[in-house]
């Protein structure tokens, strides 16, 4: 494991530990490794505080996400993905081991660290001879904290300046260091430059859609009402450029591009400004596409219910490599190539927040009940219970 520096700070947050189960996890089934220089490629694109129903592809018809249209045109969009987590960190944790929030120890953003015991998709796939770069947009993912394990080179922002500030985790969390889309995607795409010959993994995460919105022009003018929508614009007009550059590079149809939000934002829906606190649709339904011109049937949508622990499980089956070995989530790659539905037991999701303020669960389009609570060190049981069931052809 790759050691990083561990020098976060404390906790800001108080207050008991709250989830909602939507189902539990199955084994992914391992499928024949791969091999050679036929291995695909994969470009991972996490999107920030994005809602699923902002985005053109989702039914928002004032969108304007014409690459993300049209990625998902290209390949297929999943109509029920929900993230683990209304949080960044915890999320992306989730995301790239495959493994729920209460197995990685990753709770919150601020003073909580990815364990070096943990094995990272990019770890995974370096074990595989794959090449792994990434592109961060925010300081909440700083590499130090255990995300930079397994990849060669982690483009991010500076660390921030602490001086004067008594806690800080407090500073972390007040004066994010961010980059902007358009800086991102160039980092991207000087990963694509110098890891075309293949295979390689990279890892691109865009900021810009969380709080505070303030797109860059000429986004601002436009959206001048609206300027969360303009964020999530820049920010698509920038996967646009990544999307063109495997093209420039001549790796488009042997890539595999999955775009996924690590959660969403509730925009004062149910009392909640921004997101991190409650469990509803608004901060845990997330778009994910994921274009395979060579499995994948173009143009097609999942009816099943995913989670955010079943991204790696379900890339790594349909690049036919060896699964993650400890990943708690399961992988649906058969049921996306034969396109069919598989069978899943509820979700899990879990929030930080004081118990006594307000709805603690929320569930698949309103037909949740009450979760149950959680005390630190518990573990994500094995069967939670059950608030929503995927839906069934």
């Amino acid at each position: 494991m790759t050691a990083v520096r561990r020098t976060f700070g404390t906790s800001i947050v108080s207050g008991a530990l709250t989830l909602v189960a939507f189902g539990c996890s199955k084994q992914a089934t391992p499928v024949s490794s791969g091999g050679g220089r036929g291995r695909p490629n994969l470009v991972l694109i996490t999107m920030d505080t994005t809602r699923a129903d902002h985005l053109g592809c989702y039914g928002d018809r004032d969108a304007a996400t014409p690459r993300l249209d049209a990625l998902a045109r290209d390949g297929v969009v999943f109509d029920h993905a929900f993230a683990v987590a209304p949080l960044t960190f915890p999320s992306h944790a989730s995301m790239l081991t495959g493994r729920y929030p209460p197995a990685t120890g990753v709770r919150d953003n601020g003073d909580f660290r990815l364990p070096e015991a943990e094995t990272t998709l990019a770890e995974h796939l370096r074990a595989q001879g794959y090449r792994a770069r990434a592109s961060v947009g925010s300081f909440v993912l700083a590499g130090e904290l255990g995300l930079a394990q397994g990849f060669e080179a982690y483009a991010e922002p500076p660390a921030p300046r602490l001086a004067g500030v008594a806690d800080p985790a407090v500073a972390r969390l007040e004066r994010i260091p961010q980059r902007p889309a358009a800086r991102v995607a160039d980092e991207a795409l000087t990963a694509i430059d110098a890891m075309k010959s293949g295979p390689f993994f990279l890892w691109v995460h865009f900021f810009d859609p969380h709080s505070p919105y303030t797109p860059p022009p000429p986004y601002a003018e436009a959206f001048k009402s609206r300027p969360y929508d303009g964020e999530i614009a820049s920010m698509d007009a920038a996967i646009g450029r990544i999307v063109d550059g495997l093209s420039a590079a001549g790796v488009t149809d042997r890539t595999i591009v999955a775009a996924i939000a690590d959660h969403g934002e509730s925009l004062g829906e149910h009392g909640e400004a921004t997101h991190g606190i409650y469990l509803y649709d608004a901060t845990l339904h997330v778009p994910l596409i994921v274009r395979y011109p060579a499995k994948l049937r173009a143009g097609s949508r999942y009816a099943g219910l995913v989670s955010g622990v079943d991204l790696a499980p379900t890339l790594l089956e349909l690049m036919e490599l060896p699964p993650l070995p400890a990943a708690q989530g399961s992988s649906v790659a058969s049921a996306l190539v034969a396109g069919s539905v598989a069978e899943r037991e509820p979700v899990y999701a879990l929030g930080i927040g004081e118990v006594h303020r307000g709805p603690r669960a929320g569930g698949l389009r309103g037909r949740g009940r009450p979760g149950r609570d959680e005390e630190p060190g518990e573990r994500a049981p094995r069967r939670p219970c059950r608030l929503a069931e995927a839906p069934r052809r």
